[in-house]
């Protein structure tokens, strides 16, 4: 089933690699405008750039760090004055800690709780104004199988 998804803009948060990648390069793939959200440096950006596009799209990067309300602000801002208004938000971004779990500080602890579940209320809570404004958006969050199956060996 072929989608197409012309003069939307999508915002997709952990997309430099992995999953998040796969996932705007399938929405480029599909025609729209794709916004590429990652707190680290983005270290293959130009080839994911020019990858989207290939897809005779607009694309962007917008580094920030989604359990902050004010980057996430800003990097909305910068979206929605780069491609447009945000049609489609993945909440992808997402971390943990691989070792055993009496080993993880409480520091730790938090930036997985900021950046799994704050991100998403501070980057669902910006765009739905949007979304309700012009009647129509989706949000999409993901989430990692370790949130209800966990790791015996730990």
């Amino acid at each position: 089933m072929e989608i197409n998804l012309s003069g939307k803009t999508v915002l997709v948060t952990g997309a430099a690699k992995g999953i998040g990648r796969a996932i705007a390069l399938a929405f480029a793939k599909a025609g729209a405008n794709v916004a590429v959200n990652d707190l680290s440096a983005l270290g293959d950006r130009d080839d994911l750039l020019m990858a989207m596009r290939e897809f005779g799209v607009e694309a962007g990067i917008f580094p920030a760090d989604v359990s902050r309300a004010e980057e996430v602000e800003a990097m909305i801002e910068g979206v929605i004055t780069t491609l447009g208004p945000i049609d489609v938000l993945v909440n992808n971004a997402g971390i943990s800690r691989v070792r055993p779990f009496l080993e993880v500080s409480e520091d730790e602890w938090d930036q997985v709780i900021d950046t799994n579940l704050k991100s998403v209320f501070h980057c669902s809570q910006k765009v739905l104004p949007g979304m309700l404004e012009r009647g129509s958006g989706f949000i999409i969050t993901m989430a990692s199988e370790l949130g209800y199956l966990g790791r015996a060996e730990f």
